[in-house]
Formats: structure tokens, C-alpha cells, sequence
């Protein structure tokens, strides 16, 4: 009998226990599988891979990566900040294709592509020229870096986009205004060289950049030019970021999307390609 109670005892502990291995690496992968879940991706024009963490946005480089979670996971797809799928995203020589029932689409410029908890909201923004009163604005700040723009001032590209950033029921503008190209025919070395990028919301308003140089010959450095691409509000954000592309003085550099959040109660850039982070 003793015996007997022994080998019901020793099972007993062996069923305990691997009751609690079973428990213990269902509750493991469940913990994985939830934490995959939670995990936040975009993916920009120019092969761009990015995973939002909390306090961090880092670059998704390693192939093997990549191409892990490119067939694990659906994105939220928008081309020209107009919504076109949810799809498996596919990458080839830069480009990003979706998949649709006659194969692979190009994703068109400019892109972005969501995957994760939540949803992100991508404007589809119209981005106009500017106009006199624009001026007069943007003259209000650059006189902090001793120069004017008109309409007359030779400009590579002026534009901006108005709207409701914070969700006040009131509108905001984002403007920016760039002459950093010497290569072109109708600015010389004698040019004044500037770019300007400005939120504006009266006494809330923002300059994100300003910088200026008398003359484009006295250049020193990397100054990148700035073209509005697209106003995104990711999930858990309550104000509107800005995506910015990037571009080098002399066009060595066309493609760097560069991501605005508003953080400690103003913009901050808090991710940018690789090329453009120093």
C-alpha cells in the first residue's frame, strides 16, 4: 500500500508539473504573439522600413527582417495620400508594390503604408501656391534671419497646405519656401540662398527651420531643402504630424522622408532616412 500511495503521489507531482510546463509555454508564446501583434510598422516611398516603438523609431535594415515581416504582415496602403488597399507590401528596386487580383501594383510617390493596433489617418492634402498675404506671414519670421521673399524673389519651390492640425475647428498652415538650388538656370551664385518652414497658428505658431546665406557660393555644409509630402496622425496621436521629403543643396539627395511629431508642445522631427540623420 505505501508503496502504492508513493507511485500516485510521484504521479501526481509529474501531472502538477507538466500541467505548469503546458501552462507556462502557452502563456510564453501567447505573451509572443500578443507582443507581435502590438508591434507598429511603416513603410515610406524608396524601400523604407520603419518600426514605431515607444519612445523610438528605428530603421528595419536586416533582409532576413524585412522579408519576415513583409509576409507576416497586412498594411493599411495609401499612394498620393488617397487610401488604396489593405495588402501584403512587396519591394523591388525601391519601389513598393501591393497585391491586387491581376497580380502586383505599383505603389505610386508619394506613399505610405501602416501595419500594427489602431489605424493611421493620412490626409489627402491639397497643396497650394502662395499668395500675397503669405508673404507677409512668412516675413514676419524671416527677419529673425535678416531677409525678405516676395513673389519676385527667385524660389525653387514655395507651397503650402492649410488645415485643421490640432482638431481646435480652427485652421492652421504649414508653409515652406526654398532657394537652395544654384543648378538651376535662373539662380546664380549671387542668388541669395534660403528655406523657410513654418507652422503657423497665430501666437501658437512654429519656425521648424530657417536657414539663410547672402549668396549661394557662401554656402557651407549640408543644407537640405524641404517639400511638404503628407499630414498623417498616427494612433494615440492627438495632433497631426508632418512628413517632410528631404532634399541635399545641388540634388544629391531626392528622397528622404522625414517624419513631424508634435512632442512637448511643439514639432519635432523624430525620425529621418539615414542618409540625412546626422
Amino acid at each position: 500500500m505505501k508503496k502504492h500511495s508513493l507511485e500516485i503521489r510521484i504521479t501526481a507531482i509529474l501531472v502538477i508539473i507538466s500541467v505548469l510546463l503546458v501552462v507556462g509555454i502557452g502563456g510564453f508564446f501567447l505573451l509572443q504573439s500578443r507582443n507581435e501583434e502590438n508591434r507598429q510598422f511603416m513603410a515610406f516611398y524608396d524601400n523604407i522600413l520603419w518600426e514605431i516603438k515607444e519612445n523610438e523609431i528605428i530603421d528595419i535594415d536586416d533582409s532576413q527582417e524585412r522579408k519576415k515581416i513583409l509576409n507576416d504582415k497586412i498594411f493599411s496602403i495609401y499612394s498620393q495620400n488617397v487610401f488604396t488597399s489593405e495588402s501584403r507590401l512587396y519591394s523591388y528596386n525601391n519601389d513598393w508594390y501591393s497585391s491586387s487580383n491581376n497580380g502586383l501594383l505599383l505603389v505610386k510617390y508619394p506613399m505610405i503604408a501602416y501595419s500594427g493596433p489602431g489605424e493611421v489617418d493620412v490626409i489627402d492634402i491639397k497643396i497650394e501656391e502662395l499668395d500675397e498675404q503669405d508673404f507677409v506671414i512668412l516675413n514676419q519670421y524671416t527677419k529673425e534671419k535678416n531677409y525678405s521673399i516676395s513673389k519676385e524673389t527667385p524660389i525653387s519651390f514655395a507651397s503650402k497646405v492649410a488645415y485643421d492640425f490640432d482638431n481646435d475647428d480652427e485652421i492652421e498652415t504649414l508653409y515652406i519656401a526654398t532657394n537652395l538650388y544654384k543648378s538651376y538656370e535662373e539662380i546664380t551664385e549671387d542668388t541669395m540662398s534660403f528655406q523657410i518652414v513654418l507652422y503657423y497658428d497665430g501666437d501658437n505658431s512654429q519656425v521648424i527651420r530657417n536657414d539663410y546665406v547672402s549668396k549661394n557660393d557662401e554656402r557651407t555644409g549640408d543644407i537640405a531643402a524641404y517639400q511638404i509630402i503628407s499630414i498623417i496622425k498616427l494612433p494615440n496621436q492627438e495632433k497631426y504630424g508632418i512628413v517632410i521629403n528631404k532634399y541635399r543643396s545641388m540634388g544629391e539627395l531626392n528622397v528622404c522622408p522625414t517624419l513631424y511629431l508634435y512632442q512637448n508642445d511643439h514639432y519635432e522631427q523624430v525620425k529621418t532616412c539615414k542618409e540625412m540623420e546626422s
